[in-house]
């Protein structure tokens, strides 16, 4: 599993062959106009991976982290990638130095992701493409006993800015995981439990797209066989269940994908 994904879980305009998913009439979107990529050294164990207010910095990081995180898509859905992208790892960063203090406060993380996307053109010459393919799913229904999460109230400016809370994800000190939300549609909770199940989650549980929630799902993190380790917390799915009466249903659906058409390894700095 990798690191960066699971403690979490876009475009400007280029000439075609770069991205093949860029807006051909979107805004000029800021860059990173000063990067550097080098192999990272096998020898140090280290791992970080920092965004500050004029750049970003990835220590040890795989390229596939780097392509997910760019088009905020999980890991197990970019594929076409060679085998180098998934076992080499790199030292990453980039600086705009042309925007002012100001400009770096406005950028929204659509325009970082996009920032992101352009260094790796640039550096890695990656060509990618978006399919929608048929794949393991979850659908999120009503449990048996009930949808156990009651709207909260939204004033007229929250309604009108179009913002939530969010939520926020952290861990315990061992096994076990807590998702708080604040405020949030249904719509936010359904990617954040795509992103820690590492499969897509379609809702069909019939509750409003415009109302919000507050919530605590408390779970064991699953290694894929079972607990990672002895606790009487449920797993997520139970979890899910027992806290929010909601229920996912394994089955096939959708997939959006994103295929990696073109790599190269990067040249010497």
């Amino acid at each position: 599993m990798s690191f960066f994904r699971s403690l979490i879980c876009i475009t400007l305009v280029a000439p075609a062959p770069l991205f093949s998913l860029i807006a051909q009439n979107a805004a000029p979107t800021p860059t990173y106009d000063v990067s550097s990529v080098k192999p990272h050294d096998p020898m140090d164990r280290s791992m970080s991976w920092n965004t500050d207010g004029d750049g970003f910095r990835a220590v040890n990081v795989d390229l596939k982290n780097l392509i997910s995180s760019a088009w905020n898509l999980r890991l197990d859905q970019v594929v076409g990638e060679p085998s180098w992208a998934d076992d080499l790892h790199w030292d990453v960063s980039g600086k705009a130095t042309e925007l002012t203090p100001d400009q770096l406060k406005k950028l929204t993380p659509e325009q970082r992701n996009q920032m992101m996307q352009q260094l790796l053109g640039e550096r890695f010459h990656i060509r990618v493409h978006l399919e929608t393919r048929t794949g393991p799913v979850f659908t999120l229904v009503a449990a048996k006993g009930g949808i156990k999460l009651n709207p909260v109230p939204m004033t007229a400016e929250e309604r009108a800015s179009g913002k939530v809370a969010g939520t926020r994800l952290r861990g315990t000190g061992g096994p076990v995981m807590v998702m708080e939300g604040t405020k949030v549609p249904l719509s936010l909770l359904v990617r954040n439990l795509s992103g820690n199940l590492h499969r897509t989650v379609i809702d069909k549980t019939g509750l409003p797209a415009d109302s919000v929630y507050d919530f605590t799902l408390r779970w064991a993190r699953d290694n894929g066989t079972g607990p990672e380790a002895d606790t009487d917390v449920l797993p997520m799915p139970l979890a899910l269940e027992d806290q929010l009466g909601l229920h996912l249903q394994a089955g096939s659906g959708p997939v959006e994908v994103l295929v990696v058409d073109h790599l190269e390894k990067p040249a010497a700095n």
